[in-house]
């Protein structure tokens, strides 16, 4: 994991953390909030024994008045209501940052090959076995220029490694020459005008390509069967 993919999922559980936390502390103030109203003994500047007698008198009056009662009974309904709701908003919001954090270092989980250098080209080669190559293809849509080589088949193109890998730029130069381990290949190229030249097995193919500033193509390099 990346130190970037750490900073972010430790921030998602931070700021998650917080909210829930605000929430549920800023109802449970309210439900205190109104049962020592209820028994009249919030902040009050009494003595203990002025309290009890002061909450004698307000429960009796409370009892005695019908109408105060169904007020205090639908208030009461109300903040029921609130609370539970807050409760289901938390759990919800809770649920989704974790899926956030979870889909945000599933990829950093796979062991992704480190990158390489080449005249300064940064690339990286490999996508051996299933969680590296989705790793890789998640990750090839933030460079310029994804290459997958395959052997084409019946049933569906099989994916190839050992591929030798020339590049040549618009003014004719090469500037990119290496093997690939594995069936992905991603590239840091500048935007220009490319011949990608590739050959397995001693079969060459050769494809163009024009790569643009802030754009991002994956190109299948497949070849035919014998």
């Amino acid at each position: 994991m990346t130190a970037a993919e750490m900073i972010f999922d430790g921030l998602v559980w931070v700021i998650g953390a917080s909210v829930v936390a605000y929430m549920l502390k800023r109802y449970w103030l309210m439900f205190r909030n109104r049962n020592l109203r209820h028994v009249g003994l919030l902040k009050d500047p009494v003595t203990h024994a002025q309290q009890v007698v002061k909450a004698k008198e307000m429960n009796k009056t409370f009892m005695n008045t019908n109408t105060a009662h169904a007020h205090s009974s639908k208030i009461q309904s109300n903040y029921q209501r609130s609370f539970s709701l807050a409760c289901l908003l938390s759990c919800l919001l809770a649920s989704v940052l974790i899926s956030l954090s979870m889909s945000s270092s599933v990829f950093a989980q796979a062991d992704i090959p480190e990158s390489q250098n080449y005249e300064g080209i940064q690339y990286i080669t490999g996508g051996i076995g299933s969680e590296e190559s989705d790793a890789m293809l998640e990750l090839g849509k933030k460079w310029p220029l994804t290459l997958e080589f395959a052997q084409d088949h019946p049933a569906r193109p099989l994916w190839v490694a050992d591929v030798t890998l020339k590049i040549t730029n618009s003014k004719r130069k090469v500037v990119f020459k290496a093997m690939s381990d594995g069936p992905i290949m991603l590239l840091n190229l500048p935007a220009d005008q490319y011949e990608i030249e590739a050959v397995f097995e001693g079969r060459t193919i050769k494809r163009k390509i024009k790569l643009e500033e802030n754009k991002f193509i994956k190109l299948p390099m497949i070849w035919p069967i014998i």
